[in-house]
């Protein structure tokens, strides 16, 4: 059973979607605040592409696990 209404569920057809909504989302909540973005070295392409996108300082240093 999810601990959430059915209107906060979200659904979508690969990887990508969800972890570009989730950079977003954390980096429009935090505007004016956070100076830096920090991704690990595994993360996926298109999430580094879109932190270059939108010109966002990316910080911290690469980590493998």
């Amino acid at each position: 059973m999810a601990l959430c209404q059915l209107s906060e569920l979200y659904f979508s057809s690969e990887i990508t979607e969800p972890d570009n909504l989730s950079v977003l989302g954390i980096a429009y909540q935090l505007k004016g605040r956070k100076k830096q973005i920090v991704l690990g070295a595994t993360e996926h392409h298109t999430v580094f592409e879109l932190v270059g996108y939108k010109n966002w300082e990316l910080g911290g240093s690469p980590f493998v696990v």
